[in-house]
C-alpha cells in the first residue's frame, strides 16, 4: 500500500447525519459557510471535520485510551499498515473515493500527539509549524474533498488553515493556560508559564498581562498575513468550494477583528461572533468570486513556508 492508501469500510446515511450533527454542534462558522457546498461535497466535508474532530477528542483525553488509540493510527499510516480505529471506520470511505492523502493525516497526529506534552512554545517558526500540524494540514486533507485537483493551490489551503489557527490561539489564550498550554512564543512574551498567564488575566494593569496583550496582537497581525495568502488561493477551487472556504475564512479572521475591537481582552469571555456579523463578514468575499477570471499569476509566497521546511514539498 502507499502512503495514498485506501480503505473499503461501510458508511451510511445515519453516519453522514451524525458528522453534520457535530458540525453544526462545534463548528459554527465551518457550519455556517458549509451550506453554500453541494449536497455531496457538503457531507463530504462534514465527514471529514468529524473525523478531524473526533482525532481531537481521542487528543483531549475526552474518549478513552486517547493517546494510545493515537500512537496506534499514526504508526499503521506510517508503515503503510493502517490501523483503523473503530470510532473512524465509517469516514474511511470519504478519504477512498476522494484519494485524500495520508501524509498530512500522519502530520496532523503529530501535531494532536504534541499536545500531550507540556506545550511551551519557544519561537514564532514553532508557532507557524504547530499550527501547520493542527490546521494546515487539514487544508491538505479538504483540498480532494473540496474537488480541487490543482497542486498549485496546496500551499494556499495550507495558509488557511494556519490562519485560522493562529485565531484560534489568539481567542483561546486563557482556556489553554488552564490547560497547561502556552502557545505564545517565548520570542514574545518571555518565560512566562500558564500560570503566570492566568495570574496576570486578573491583573490587568501588570506587565505580564500587557506582555500577553501585545502577543495576542502578534498572533493576529500573523494570522492576517496566512489569511492574505489562503484568500489568493480560492480560485484553483470550484466556484461553490471557493464560495464556502473564502466564508469560512472571512468568518474566522471576524473572529480576531472583534477581539481587537474588544481592546484585545484575551482574559475576557470567549469571543464569538453573532449571525449578523457573520452575514457581514461572509458578504466580503463576493469580489474574489467577480475576479475568477482574472486570477493572479503570482507565485506563492515562499517566505511563509519557510518555518515548514522539511515537512511539505
Amino acid at each position: 500500500m502507499t502512503k495514498e492508501a485506501s480503505f473499503k469500510f461501510g458508511n451510511s446515511d445515519a453516519a453522514v447525519e451524525r458528522a453534520k450533527s457535530s458540525l453544526s454542534r462545534n463548528g459554527r462558522s465551518f457550519a455556517w459557510a458549509a451550506r453554500f457546498l453541494g449536497p455531496q461535497v457538503g457531507s463530504d466535508a462534514a465527514m471529514l471535520y468529524s473525523f478531524c474532530r473526533i482525532l481531537d477528542d481521542l487528543a483531549d483525553g475526552d474518549m478513552e485510551f486517547g493517546p494510545e488509540r493515537l500512537e496506534a493510527i499514526r504508526t499503521g499510516l506510517h508503515k503503510n499498515t493502517p490501523h483503523i480505529d473503530p470510532s473512524l471506520a465509517e469516514f474511511w470511505p470519504v478519504m477512498q473515493r476522494c484519494a485524500v492523502p495520508a501524509e498530512p493525516l500522519i502530520h496532523l497526529l503529530d501535531g494532536l500527539l504534541l499536545d500531550q506534552k507540556p506545550v511551551r512554545i519557544e519561537t514564532e517558526m514553532a508557532l507557524v509549524r504547530y499550527a501547520y500540524h493542527v490546521a494546515g494540514a487539514v487544508g491538505l486533507l479538504m483540498c480532494p474533498v473540496l474537488g480541487c485537483a490543482s497542486k498549485d493551490a496546496e500551499p494556499f489551503a495550507i495558509d488557511m488553515g494556519i490562519a485560522m489557527q493562529l485565531t484560534n490561539i489568539a481567542r483561546d489564550i486563557h482556556e489553554d493556560a488552564q490547560m497547561g498550554r502556552r502557545y505564545l512564543p517565548s520570542d514574545w512574551v518571555g518565560s512566562l508559564e500558564p500560570e503566570d498567564i492566568l495570574r496576570a488575566g486578573s491583573r490587568p494593569a501588570s506587565q505580564d498581562y500587557k506582555a500577553v496583550e501585545a502577543g495576542t496582537e502578534k498572533l493576529l497581525l500573523l494570522a492576517d498575513r496566512y489569511y492574505e495568502s489562503g484568500r489568493r488561493g480560492l480560485s484553483y477551487l470550484p466556484v461553490r468550494s471557493h464560495l464556502s472556504i473564502g466564508v469560512a475564512g472571512m468568518v474566522y479572521r471576524a473572529i480576531g477583528t472583534k477581539l481587537r475591537k474588544n481592546g484585545l481582552d484575551w482574559a475576557g469571555p470567549r469571543t464569538v461572533t453573532s449571525s449578523s456579523e457573520k452575514l457581514m463578514a461572509s458578504l466580503k468575499i463576493l469580489p474574489s468570486l467577480l475576479k475568477r477570471g482574472k486570477r493572479s499569476t503570482a507565485e506563492h509566497d515562499l517566505r511563509l513556508h519557510t518555518p515548514l521546511f522539511g515537512y511539505v514539498r
